[in-house]
């Protein structure tokens, strides 16, 4: 993936939950990653067709791999260079209103072959510490996840049907977290007609999971023409209806060296009409990360 900006690629990475799972549940719930603040039944905001563009397909680019150079240039622009850190505030909202709340650090790195690798783990609350996932970029249909908490004793893989569940307890899978890197940074799209949202320019890029086992259709991405941030992420079912939006709060986009950081994003289910709120704060861009923190092992041993 290359979770800047939604773990701010983050916006980027990124994914957690209320209580830990058993050891034997590993491929069901896990891990989290972004947040914004609006109702869960909002409906999904007019867009404004603006100009005809020309379909798009994936290149080779150091980041995004968007072949127009229009969008790439922006989709890169909002990407840290090399790394990222920063810590995360949790609340999963479940349909009756319930919060559950946590605290995640999160680290991004991207690397000499251009893949990218991040680790996530609890921090609060206390019978939740030391849970953590790894994320490692591949060239396969699914990237490489790896799960830690202390039941397991070592960490685990991530595979079959775990890859659709619920990463952590919130709103995000393992698969969401894919297809946001995919269609915004890695994969092969489709450039859609700009659009006007709230009086905001989009660039709008669409793909079509590659897999047959994908929950999803189709996705899109919004990408705001001024900010350079992936502002909406769709995600539709086989029938064409919006299953889940992942929206950024524009009020919360601040710059840091010079690159729009989403500080606030939210994953809505509007099949389950829950949502999970990610509030991004202390984060550090391109500094030292050591290469031995993305690695299982690292997992078990924590900082």
């Amino acid at each position: 993936m290359s979770i800047s900006v939604y773990l701010s690629r983050v916006c980027v990475l990124l994914v957690l939950s209320s209580s830990l799972l058993p050891a034997a549940e590993v491929s069901d719930e896990l891990f989290d990653l972004f947040s914004e603040s609006t109702e869960v039944d909002e409906a999904v905001t007019e867009v404004k067709v603006a100009k005809q563009t020309n379909p798009v397909s994936g290149g080779s680019g150091v980041g995004s791999k968007i072949k127009d150079p229009q969008v790439r240039a922006c989709a890169e622009k909002g990407l840290p260079e090399f790394s990222l850190s920063q810590m995360q505030d949790v609340d999963v909202v479940g349909k009756t209103g319930f919060v559950r709340k946590s605290t995640r650090e999160v680290f991004w790195k991207r690397f000499e072959n251009k893949r990218s690798k991040a680790v996530v783990r609890v921090v609060a609350p206390q019978q939740e510490v030391g849970v953590a996932v790894l994320y490692l970029e591949t060239e396969r249909v699914h990237a490489n996840w790896y799960m830690y908490q202390k039941e397991f004793k070592r960490p685990r893989r991530v595979t079959g049907s775990g890859i659709s569940g619920s990463v952590l307890g919130t709103d995000f899978s393992y698969e969401d977290f894919e297809h946001i890197e995919e269609i915004i940074y890695t994969g092969e799209v489709t450039r859609m007609p700009d659009a006007e949202i709230d009086g905001h320019m989009f660039y709008v890029i669409e793909r079509q999971p590659g897999n047959s086992s994908s929950q999803y259709s189709l996705v899109k991405g919004f990408i705001d023409q001024v900010l350079c941030v992936p502002m909406r992420t769709e995600f539709y079912d086989h029938s064409m209806q919006l299953k889940k939006a992942l929206i950024v709060n524009r009020l919360a986009v601040k710059k840091i060296n010079d690159r729009w950081i989403p500080h606030e994003t939210t994953m809505f289910d509007y099949s389950r009409k829950t949502h999970t709120i990610f509030t991004n704060h202390d984060i550090k861009i391109d500094i030292e990360l050591h290469n031995s923190m993305f690695t299982p092992q690292f997992l078990k041993r924590g900082r």
